[in-house]
């Protein structure tokens, strides 16, 4: 029988050994959890009695032999669900990603206090090393407005997620590039009940060699097939769609500055622990 843990924690790495390192130093949870790394592809593979040297926690790596992409990385962790070992929740992080002490507890007591709960995020914080300043990403909190939100814009930040595994299989589709969680968490929460926590238990770098910077044309054209798919609400879908299609004129780093002041930037913020 594959071992079983009540936590899975998945991060994919591709050439981000440092930042791999400082994730995995913030992952703290008291019940039995396991860190799935998939390395992908990285040209200095990564050594895994090193990871395992930095963490109490369980660590399995697996490495692949070419670069695929984070939809092919993700999907051979959630692949290894059943097969490797088993799992009650899934959550996610990326190299670099800073977790609160408290994240895990937080989110796996919220799942203990409402078992129709599917899906959990939180607020997030967002650094930005170019100004020093940071800002704290602030979504609707309940069901029902997490839905109408997503006609318009991903409340979910993908490294703040967690989520029951069921006996219905999710993974990502490659359909939506670079909007893959878009699309992921979209279904997921016509499916089933979703909610998010309303305080930062991810911070987050904003970096301009980021999927959001380097590919926004492309994301944003994937996530508005998102909308065409998802969206329930032939009003609300027409209204997310022009709204992708005005951002496209709008410069990564201007939408930053943008989102630093509607959220109240604080040049000093650090994360809670």
């Amino acid at each position: 029988m594959p071992v079983h843990y009540d936590l899975c924690i998945i991060i994919p790495c591709y050439n981000n050994k440092r930042g791999l390192i400082e994730t995995i130093k913030s992952i703290v949870c008291w019940r039995p959890t396991l860190i799935l790394v998939i390395d992908d592809g990285s040209p200095d593979p990564l050594n895994a009695h090193e990871l395992k040297s930095i963490t109490l926690h369980s660590v399995l790596l697996i490495h692949e032999p070419v670069n695929r992409g984070i939809v092919s990385a993700l999907n051979i962790g959630l692949e290894k669900i059943g097969k490797l070992f088993t799992t009650s929740f899934v959550a996610r992080l990326d190299c670099s990603d800073i977790c609160r002490k408290d994240r895990f507890e937080k989110q796996l007591a919220c799942f203990s206090s409402d078992p129709d709960l599917t899906l959990v995020g939180s607020w997030c914080t967002f650094f930005d090393p170019v100004t020093s300043r940071s800002f704290i990403f602030k979504t609707p909190l309940q069901h029902e407005k997490i839905l109408t939100a997503l006609n318009f814009r991903n409340v979910f930040v993908h490294p703040s997620v967690m989520w029951r595994v069921t006996n219905h299989d999710h993974y990502y589709s490659s359909q939506y590039l670079h909007a893959e969680d878009y699309a992921f968490f979209y279904e997921m929460c016509l499916q089933g009940k979703a909610c998010i926590l309303p305080y930062p238990l991810v911070r987050c770098e904003l970096s301009n060699k980021g999927i959001s910077s380097v590919f926004r044309n492309e994301q944003l054209r994937s996530r508005e097939k998102v909308v065409l798919k998802y969206s329930k609400s032939g009003f609300r879908k027409f209204l997310g769609i022009l709204r992708l299609r005005i951002l496209r004129f709008i410069p990564f780093r201007e939408m930053v500055k943008m989102k630093m002041i509607i959220f109240k930037y604080n040049h000093s913020e650090t994360l809670p622990v």
